[in-house]
C-alpha cells in the first residue's frame, strides 16, 4: 500500500458520564476537475460529521506526516480541514485517520479510511504521462505516401491513462479515438487536403495530459518507429521526345516513335505507357 498518511488525534481528557460521540460521515475530496484525483499545488479537503458535539477540550486535531498537529475547523457536529498537496507526498491514495472525544471529553473514537469499505479516497498523482510508441501510415497503396483524399492515421500509446488529447496533423485538427478502458491506446486520423504542404512529410503534434491534469512539458512530434508519410499532391510531369508533330509523308515510309519520359516530385518510379496507332 502506498499513500499519504494523515492522522487525526484527540487531546481531550477522558470522562465517565456522557454518551460517546459517534461518526455520522467522513469524506475527502479535491478541487481537481476530478474530485477523486489531485496533483501538486491543489487543495485537499476533509469533512467530518459527528452524531453530537464533542467537548470543547476534545475537538478533532489533524496531523499530516511531520507537519505538526492542527485543530480542524468547525463547531457542533461538522468539522473540516484542508491542505495543499506538495511534491514530497507519495503517489497513491491519500489515506487518513480521524479521532474525536465525547461530549464531556470521554475516550477518543477513531475512524480509519484504510479500513472503510465505503469511503472513496483521493488519489495523488504528480507524474506527467509520456508517449511510449508512435507510428503513422496512410491508406494509400503505398502507406508512406498520401495524395489528396487519402486518410493518414497516427497510432500512439502512453505510459498512463490520459484524457482525450488534441492532435494536429498537417493543416488540420485530427479526429482522435481511444481504444480499451486503460486510456493508453489511441489513434488520430486526418484526410489530406490541398492545404497540406506538398512533397514533405506530414507533420503532427500532441501533448498528452493524464486524468489528474499533469501534462508533458514537450509536444510529441516524431515517430518512434517506421517511416513518416509524405504528402504528394502533384501528378507526374511527362516530357515527349522528338518533334511535335512528327509526320510520315510516303505511304511506304516507316515511323519511329521517339518516346516520352515522366518525372514526379515524390515518386521516383513514375513511368509512361503508350497506346493508339499512327494514321495517315
Amino acid at each position: 500500500f502506498t499513500g499519504v498518511f494523515l492522522c487525526v488525534l484527540a487531546t481531550a481528557p477522558q470522562g465517565a458520564s456522557a454518551a460517546a460521540v459517534t461518526l455520522s460521515n467522513a469524506t475527502t475530496s479535491s478541487n481537481n476537475a476530478s474530485s477523486t484525483l489531485i496533483k501538486v499545488g491543489q487543495t485537499l479537503s476533509f469533512q467530518l460529521n459527528l452524531s453530537a458535539t464533542p467537548a470543547a477540550t476534545s475537538s478533532p486535531v489533524i496531523n499530516i506526516l511531520s507537519m505538526g498537529s492542527t485543530t480542524m475547523s468547525g463547531s457542533g457536529t461538522a468539522w473540516t480541514y484542508s491542505t495543499t498537496s506538495v511534491s514530497a507526498w507519495t503517489e497513491g491514495n491519500v489515506t487518513f485517520y480521524m479521532g474525536w472525544g465525547g461530549t464531556v471529553g470521554e475516550a477518543t473514537t477513531t475512524f480509519s479510511s484504510i479500513a472503510s469499505t465505503t469511503l472513496v479516497h483521493v488519489r495523488f498523482d504528480k507524474t506527467a504521462p509520456s508517449i511510449v510508441t508512435t507510428t503513422i501510415a496512410s491508406n494509400n497503396a503505398s502507406t508512406t505516401l498520401a495524395k489528396v483524399g487519402d486518410v493518414v492515421t497516427l497510432t500512439f500509446t502512453t505510459s498512463d491513462g490520459i484524457s482525450t488529447p488534441t492532435v494536429t496533423m498537417g493543416a488540420q485538427t485530427a479526429t482522435v479515438v481511444g481504444s480499451g478502458s486503460a486510456g493508453t491506446s489511441w489513434t488520430a486520423s486526418t484526410t489530406i487536403t490541398s492545404s497540406d504542404t506538398d512533397s514533405t512529410a506530414l507533420t503532427f503534434s500532441l501533448t498528452p495530459s493524464d486524468y489528474a491534469g499533469n501534462a508533458t512539458s514537450t509536444a510529441q512530434t516524431g515517430v518512434t518507429s517506421g517511416a513518416r508519410v509524405v504528402v504528394d499532391r502533384s501528378g507526374p510531369t511527362i516530357s515527349i521526345a522528338g518533334n511535335n508533330p512528327d509526320s510520315a509523308y510516303a505511304s511506304t515510309a516507316s515511323y519511329s516513335y521517339a518516346g516520352a519520359t515522366a518525372t514526379d516530385n515524390v515518386d521516383s518510379s513514375a513511368s509512361v505507357g503508350t497506346s493508339g496507332a499512327v494514321t495517315q
